[in-house]
């Protein structure tokens, strides 16, 4: 059993803070997850009360629900591209390889390729629609990055 801090109003930097708990209720203002050793060690949870993005962004994201919408638009994603979408959202401009890809999004066991990355950026692009899949840019013979002003205006 975890428990994580309150939520702040504005997404902390880094993760969540986690710590295990025995069978005593959480202190006030925490919440518990539930999650077996096995689970924790896979994969941590991501914070499930982080707010969605402010409204400036033409990509927002609700972390509780899981859905991202794109100018008042609801994707219809799935797990994983939602949680690609969320990786590369939540770290604008940065240059992510495929393999940092694969170990954040699908866990450090996976043992697929750069093409499983390559297929799921192309089924998101494809989801992003037209003016928004420009977004995630392709960085030659080295991964991806989400740059938000290559949205069309």
């Amino acid at each position: 059993m975890l428990w994580t801090r309150p939520a702040p109003r504005q997404p902390a930097p880094g993760p969540p803070l986690l710590t295990a708990g025995g069978r005593r209720p959480p202190p006030r203002g925490q919440r518990r997850i539930e999650m077996s050793p096995h689970e924790m060690s896979l994969r941590p949870p991501r914070t499930l009360s982080r707010p969605p993005r402010p409204a400036g962004h033409r990509v927002a994201l609700d972390y509780r629900r899981r859905t991202a919408v794109v100018e008042g638009r609801e994707l219809r994603l799935t797990g994983r591209e939602f949680e690609l979408l969320a990786h590369l959202v939540g770290r604008p401009h940065q240059v992510h390889t495929r393999r940092q890809l694969l170990v954040s999004v699908w866990g450090p066991t996976c043992v697929g390729g750069g093409r499983t990355v390559d297929v799921h950026i192309a089924r998101l692009r494809g989801k992003l629609g037209p003016g928004h899949r420009e977004t995630i840019v392709t960085v030659r013979h080295v991964g991806y990055a989400y740059d938000p002003s290559r949205a069309a205006a």
